[in-house]
């Protein structure tokens, strides 16, 4: 069986699939795909149990370039849980393939969808329903979508512009409040209130959390999607609410835990942070980003032996994490190590071509080694990319060039 699915899953077999949704997306989006580029690719010989644990290793073998997004399927045999999965700030999507080609086609605009902020519903007749019955956006993903129509792909800084971000939290928090009735689960409005009181609570009875866990399956993910967003607007409290009611619905829900983290750590409670990202190590330890994050709440504790170490895991866990590169390679640059610094600003911008801060901190170290030619490409780069460079520091550089 599995080999008959090898062999439907060719270049034509992708590109037809691909060219169909572009079609289907173009006409309600004007949205259209186009592949950069295909390859095959392989899985290693570690016991991947889930999608989750393979997309990380994926993202290692398959980087993506100036692409805005990378599409993987998977014939991987043993895995366990849901069958596609995204990351929408990098722009990635794994699916695992079934001989049903219908259901591929389903799956994979689910996920990509995702990539848009489209989250679950409690719909049937939604494509982003939970448990994927539906077949069209409900409205209110449909206006999400159409408000990341325009999203970045570089994976530096948040996907939207900051002048969407209130009218997609809104957006999201109707569709919480309307899966909180379970509408398909046609319950009396006494019985879905004990259950959505139970998700508010701080501590719910033992019974009542395990029939929200059972009853609201898979609609953790927009709790996850608004702790996302009040990060970015600075709303840390509201993040880690919305946080916990994801865990109370998934109590394995290390991304809950992660974001809870980056809360904590950002309103500048360092230890509760860690504690948070301790949490994720016991659950699955292979999660993208945890040593990464973990380096930066050590940085900001002033443990820079830790935060070394951290970033340093967080390399060997995902050799093209352009951020840990950065962190690095900031670290280096203040203890004086300027070509140890260096290098790691390389292999950030080499990870990711579009960070600009890791340009401009390459032309800063190279004006202080009095390398005006480097200085000067570098910081044209940076101002490529949108770093506010300052002009007088520019003109200046420009003149110690003239005279080198």
């Amino acid at each position: 069986e599995d080999c008959l699915i090898k062999k439907t899953a060719d270049e034509n077999f992708f590109k037809s699939l691909i060219a169909e949704i572009s079609s289907d997306l173009e006409k309600e989006f004007a949205l259209g795909l186009a592949i950069e580029k295909y390859v095959h690719w392989k899985s290693d010989d570690k016991p991947h149990r889930t999608l989750d644990s393979l997309l990380i290793y994926f993202t290692r073998v398959i980087p993506k370039g100036s692409t805005d997004m990378v599409i993987g399927l998977t014939c991987r045999n043993g895995l366990k849980g849901k069958k596609g999965i995204s990351y929408y700030q990098e722009g990635y999507v794994l699916i695992r393939i079934t001989k049903n080609r219908e259901f591929i086609k389903k799956l994979l605009k689910h996920e990509i969808y995702h990539l848009f902020g489209a989250t679950h519903v409690d719909n049937h007749g939604s494509s982003m329903d939970r448990w994927l019955r539906g077949e069209a956006l409900d409205p209110l993903n449909r206006e999400i979508v159409s408000l990341h129509l325009d999203r970045t792909f570089k994976g530096v800084g948040f996907p939207i512009a900051p002048s969407k971000l209130e009218r997609v939290e809104a957006l999201y928090r109707e569709i919480a409040r309307l899966n909180e009735t379970l509408p398909t689960l046609h319950l009396v409005p006494s019985k879905w209130k004990q259950l959505n009181k139970g998700l508010l609570s701080e501590s719910p009875s033992r019974t009542l959390l395990e029939e929200i866990q059972e009853k609201y399956r898979g609609l953790e993910h927009v709790y996850l999607s608004l702790a996302l967003l009040y990060i970015e607007l600075k709303k840390y409290p509201e993040a880690v609410a919305e946080s916990r009611k994801a865990l109370r619905i998934d109590p394995r829900c290390y991304e809950a835990y992660n974001l809870m983290g980056i809360a904590c750590r950002r309103s500048g409670n360092f230890e509760e942070a860690i504690a948070y990202y301790r949490e994720i190590l016991k659950i699955n330890p292979s999660y993208q980003g945890i040593y990464y994050n973990l380096g930066i709440a050590y940085e900001h504790k002033g443990e820079e032996e830790s935060a070394i170490s951290a970033y340093k895991k967080a390399i060997a866990s995902n050799p093209i994490d352009a951020r840990a590169w950065y962190n690095l390679g900031n670290i280096y640059r203040k203890k004086g190590d300027w070509d140890i610094a260096i290098h790691h600003f390389k292999k950030a911008v080499e990870s990711n071509p579009y960070y600009a801060e890791a340009y401009y901190n390459l032309s800063v170290i190279y004006m202080s080694q009095r390398d005006f030619q480097q200085a000067f490409r570098y910081m044209q780069e940076a101002e490529r990319l949108g770093y506010p460079v300052d002009k007088e520091l520019k003109t200046g550089l420009k003149k110690a060039l003239e005279s080198q």
